[in-house]
């Protein structure tokens, strides 16, 4: 698979990790495009001296890009049972191990535990937001880049392309298949599961439609994981600038900004594409 089909792929599978989780498509699409946008679509992105202000952790790692935070990353990632090595997380060659280290699912469980604690005042804006902007504005609350403020969440660094990813991935992906629509889907355990697929799932993708038993069906996640090349649609020339390094200054940075198919006439003129 190719380093732009991977991008791809991780904006896919954040996207239906969160769908996974119950929320609904333009919430899901708000925090996986604000995640996109923060690594690059590289859940092993490392942005050396990020914040020097750290100065215990002053590097920002991994799909989240963690600074201040990554000890707790580190700290969680081994409760899950990845075998980190020990090190110091000034030193960018421990931090690059980090990332690399530790799977995207990992680093996702990560972000929805900090979402059900820590960090639920950001959560608790995604949860009411009732439209893609609002949602994204409660996305960019996690992260807390420069020019953001919890008066103004608008303002922080590259907020109208993370509104553009964000558009695109539930544009893309939204309806690509049962279980990235997520409606109708239950799973074992959770609450109104009966063990079946619902009538709408199933009209919509019957391959879906188990065979067997109903609990060998695939989840939203493992479904964007195991998806092939030829699958992506075409999200990876959004990652094709880098992220710059975030300072109070620095201007949203030029972007060309056709790349979203299926990005509306209406935010395009707002982008200024």
């Amino acid at each position: 698979m190719s380093r732009s089909h991977i991008q791809s792929d991780v904006a896919r599978q954040a996207y239906a990790y969160f769908l996974e989780k119950g929320l609904p498509p333009h919430r899901a699409a708000a925090l996986a495009g604000n995640m996109a946008w923060e690594s690059g679509g590289r859940h092993n992105d490392v942005t050396a001296w990020d914040n020097r202000k750290v100065g215990h952790a002053p590097h920002s790692i991994g799909i989240g890009q963690w600074n201040d935070r990554s000890p707790a990353l580190v700290s969680f990632a081994r409760q899950q049972g990845i075998n980190l090595p020990q090190g110091d997380l000034r030193d960018v060659n421990y931090a690059r191990t980090v990332a690399s280290t530790v799977p995207l699912k990992t680093q996702l469980d990560f972000a929805w535990n900090e979402m059900q604690g820590s960090e639920k005042r950001a959560f608790t804006m995604v949860q009411g937001a009732g439209d893609l902007r609002t949602a994204t504005a409660g996305g960019i609350s996690y992260h807390r880049p420069a020019g953001w403020s919890w008066r103004n969440p608008y303002g922080g660094h590259g907020f109208n392309q993370r509104l553009a990813i964000a558009d695109g991935i539930m544009r893309n992906y939204g309806t690509e298949s049962a279980a990235m629509r997520h409606p109708g889907l239950t799973h074992p355990g959770e609450e109104g599961d009966t063990g079946t697929i619902s009538t709408t799932a199933a009209v919509a993708a019957p391959s879906l439609v188990p065979q067997a038993s109903p609990r060998q069906r695939p989840s939203a996640f493992q479904t964007a994981a195991s998806a092939s090349p030829s699958e992506m649609p075409d999200l990876q020339s959004a990652f094709r600038v880098q992220k710059p390094k975030r300072t109070a200054a620095m201007a949203p940075p030029q972007q060309d900004l056709s790349w979203m198919r299926g990005v509306s006439p209406e935010m395009a003129k707002a982008m200024g594409a």
